[in-house]
């Protein structure tokens, strides 16, 4: 169960997860 493609990603890792 990892959000990958979800927005709490971004806030999680926004390493170069999401943005």
């Amino acid at each position: 169960m990892r959000p990958k493609l979800r927005a709490p990603v971004s806030v999680l890792s926004p390493s170069g997860t999401f943005r």
